[in-house]
């Protein structure tokens, strides 16, 4: 039987940035862990996509319209997600 200490969290975290973006927008994901990365727009289409990036990871928003985005980043199983605006 497994106890809480016995078993490992995962957290996922990451940072973004600027937010707003304007040509690009960075992501840097500690830990040295394989994430996968989704950008969706606020009716939920995926507009970008990305498996297995690790560290700093930059995405051009040149061709997204102005707006709000979902950046979900999936990591071990484990799900976190920020809101990105898009300024051109």
């Amino acid at each position: 039987e497994a106890t809480a200490s016995e078993v490992e969290a995962v957290s996922v975290t990451f940072s973004m940035y600027p937010n707003p973006a304007n040509a690009q927008v960075v992501l840097d994901i500690p830990g040295g862990r394989s994430a996968i990365l989704r950008i969706q727009d606020a009716a939920g289409r995926k507009v970008y996509s990305m498996d297995n990036i690790q560290s700093r990871h930059v995405v051009s928003t040149a061709g997204l319209a102005d707006g709000m985005y979902r950046v979900v980043v999936t990591t071990e199983g484990q799900k976190k997600v920020k809101s990105l605006v898009i300024v051109h």
